[in-house]
Parts: structure tokens; C-alpha cells; sequence
């Protein structure tokens, strides 16, 4: 997935763009309706209908347009990144909004585009304007972490499920008759003299028939594709940890009989030979179960049970930022000349210079002894005296 797709991302990045520009009206109205701002399209369409001027001057006093002033506030002071955390993280909390509207799966877009944010400041001057012409030229994409799905359901084909499991796996069509399907084409030699390929739909059977070559690239071709058809059946039911469930619906051509070629009807088959008896089932007509060691201490809540996970009561404190540690106060110096605002004293480096540029001094003052003029030496010593007093003052 291009990591300017997602929503949450539009609406993050509607905010950085307002920050640089909030005479934008349309990029404006796209935030104050996003899960940021909170406001229906009712309010919106109150707000800019009609109005005479910009639609920043038609927002009204009050929560969202102090929000909004913190965003402008915030543009010539921060780094992209700082810009973005200090809205997920910050007062506005959109991070918690954005995810109680978009859902879990807006985590990992909203994480992308903080390492985007923090890539781009490791490269150089940070500024929004420059930030969003970089990630606007970008080709992005975000490789989500399937495994870490977290509470929710993943709709997944069996090709992009190798590599992965899952507690519970479900094979929503495993009825479906692979005789049936939807043939694909295929190559086909004409001639052993002239080995070109010629690409062909699937012929029928008595289409097969008539060329001898014909029937035997056709064969072939079908036996790869049943083959392909079970390496599927192995990888699907190996992605599951707990459970397996095994499911299907019948088309109308089927008459109410499973497709012998099925994964359904071979998974049923291999069944039978574990004696396991299929129990008559409210929902799928019949249930066949079978178990294998030990069940797992893992405990799925019933459709019409209690919740599994009581909500969590977050105190108001977690949700406000620490306050800024005051600096400890320095020693006290009876010699010094003023307050003292540097935070540590000179290293040995600026120790040495100081030593250096103090010898080199007093190496002129020497020089100026020999000067023949009262008012040369007496110029030389106000000069070596200014400049000690300005060097103590600075250390």
C-alpha cells in the first residue's frame, strides 16, 4: 500500500499542509471534518456557506479554533517530526481519535509517516514546506506486519498467506470445484520444427481432440494446475496455530453435492478415515470436529456471551504532558563578575586557548616596555587589562 493512500495519513498531512498554508480553504475543510477536528458536514456546510471571506475567518471561537491556533503557532518552531508527534501525542490527542474512528489498522500508516518524518530531518534543514514536497515526490509503501493483526480479522488469499499463522484460520470457499473455475490459457507448440509458443484459451475436450499436440499441451496444463490446486490446499491449512475451520457453499450446479476435486470433499474424505462422524449443525447443516493433543488454554468468548476484555479506565493524568524540569541551580561564585547561563564550565580545550592567548599577551606587554613614549605603555597596559577583565567576564 502507497503510504499517501491511507486516510490517516491525508488527514495528518491536511494539517501540516494548513500550518503552511491557512488560507487553503479546501485543504481547511478537510481537516476540520477529519477525526482530528471532529466536525460533521453539517457544521462544515454551516460554517462556509455563505460566508464573505476565507473559511479560517468563518471558524468560530471556541475548542477548535484554539486547536488550530496551536497548529499555526507551531510552524516556524518545530520539525516535521516534532510537528507530527506534538499532534498524536500532544493536547489534541489525534492519535487516540484517529484510531477510534479509522480503526487498529491505521497504527502502522500513522507510524510510516513519523519514520518518514524522522528520515527526512536526519537529511538536513526540517521544514514543513520542505517535508511536504519531499514526501509528495516520494514513492513510499507501507509493508504492514500481518502477524501482529492484533484483535481483528484479516480477509488474506492463500498465496499472501505463506509465511504467516493465525490461532484460528478459515477457508470461507473451500467448496469451490476446480473443474469449474474460470480456465486459464496456456502454451501451445505447433510444431516440434518451429518450437514457437502460441498462447490459447483452454479448448474444450472436443476441441482437444482433433490435434494431437493440442490434447497433450492441454493435459499438461491441467495437471499443473491440479497440482498448484492441492500445494494451495497444504499451505492454507498449515497457517493455523489452534483451530482449522473448513467451509464452504454450494452453487446451483452442484445440486447439493461437494465437489469431489474440492478442498472440502478431500479434507472430508481424509476425515472419514479418522472415523470422525459428522453431527447435525443448526447453522452449516452438519459439523464434523476432530482434535488433535491437548486443547490450548486459549479461551474465545461465545457470540452471545459477555465481553472477553472489560474496558480499561485511564486516569487523566496519562494523557497530559510532563512539566518542564526546572534547571538546578549552579554553585555559588563570590569572584564572578555576572550570572553565569552556561550550563557546564569551559572543557580543557577552551582552557588551553586561554592559557595561549594569555601568554601571547603578556609576551606583548613585554615588547611594550621597551617603548620609548609614556602614553605608548601606559596605552599598552589599559589594553592587556581590558582584555583580561573581558576574558574573566566570559569564562
Amino acid at each position: 500500500m502507497r503510504l499517501q493512500a491511507p486516510l490517516a495519513v491525508k488527514d495528518l498531512l491536511a494539517a501540516m499542509r494548513f500550518a503552511v498554508q491557512r488560507g487553503d480553504d479546501l485543504t481547511l475543510a478537510a481537516l476540520l471534518v477529519s477525526p482530528l477536528m471532529g466536525w460533521d458536514q453539517d457544521a462544515l456546510f454551516a460554517a462556509a456557506h455563505g460566508r464573505k471571506g476565507s473559511l479560517w475567518d468563518a471558524v468560530p471561537e471556541g475548542a477548535t479554533r484554539e486547536a488550530l491556533l496551536a497548529i499555526l503557532n507551531a510552524a516556524d518552531r518545530v520539525t516535521p517530526f516534532q510537528f507530527l508527534e506534538t499532534l498524536l501525542s500532544g493536547p489534541l490527542q489525534g492519535r487516540r481519535k484517529l484510531i477510534a474512528r479509522l480503526g487498529e489498522e491505521a497504527r502502522d500508516p500513522i507510524d510510516e509517516l513519523l519514520n518518514a518524518a524522522l528520515q527526512f530531518g536526519r537529511e538536513g534543514a526540517a521544514s514543513l514546506q520542505g517535508f511536504l514536497d519531499w514526501f509528495d515526490r516520494g514513492e513510499g509503501e507501507i509493508v504492514r506486519d500481518a502477524m501482529g493483526a492484533g484483535d481483528a480479522v484479516r480477509v488474506m488469499t492463500v498465496h499472501g498467506a505463506k509465511g504467516l499463522q493465525a490461532p484460528v484460520v478459515v477457508l470461507a470457499d473451500a467448496a469451490g470445484d476446480p473443474d469449474a473455475s474460470g480456465a486459464r490459457g496456456f502454451e501451445w507448440v505447433l510444431d516440434s520444427l518451429y518450437p514457437a509458443e502460441v498462447p490459447l484459451f483452454r479448448p474444450r475436450a472436443a476441441e482437444r481432440a482433433l490435434v494431437a499436440s493440442l490434447e497433450d499441451a492441454a493435459s499438461k496444463a491441467d495437471t499443473k494446475d491440479r497440482r498448484e490446486h492441492w500445494r494451495l490446499l497444504y499451505v492454507a491449512m498449515t497457517r493455523a496455530e489452534e483451530r482449522l475451520v473448513v467451509a464452504g457453499s454450494l452453487g446451483e450446479r452442484a445440486n447439493g453435492v461437494v465437489p469431489v476435486e474440492s478442498w472440502h470433499a478431500a479434507i472430508g474424505r481424509a476425515l472419514a478415515r479418522l472415523e470422525v462422524v459428522g453431527v447435525a449443525d443448526a447453522v452449516w447443516g452438519s459439523r464434523a470436529d476432530y482434535a488433535v493433543g491437548l486443547r490450548s488454554e486459549r479461551v474465545v468468548a461465545d457470540a452471545d456471551g459477555p465481553a472477553a476484555v472489560a474496558g480499561i479506565d485511564v486516569p487523566a493524568w496519562f494523557r497530559i504532558a510532563a512539566p518542564v524540569e526546572a534547571r538546578p541551580p549552579r554553585p555559588l561564585a563570590p569572584s564572578s563578575l555576572g550570572v553565569d547561563l552556561v550550563a557546564s564550565p569551559p572543557g580543557a580545550r577552551a582552557r588551553r586557548m586561554r592559557r595561549s592567548v594569555e601568554s601571547g599577551c603578556m609576551g606583548c606587554l613585554s615588547g611594550c616596555r621597551e617603548l620609548q613614549s609614556r602614553n605608548d605603555r601606559l596605552r599598552a597596559w589599559r589594553g592587556w587589562a581590558m582584555l583580561r577583565w573581558s576574558m574573566r567576564r566570559s569564562a
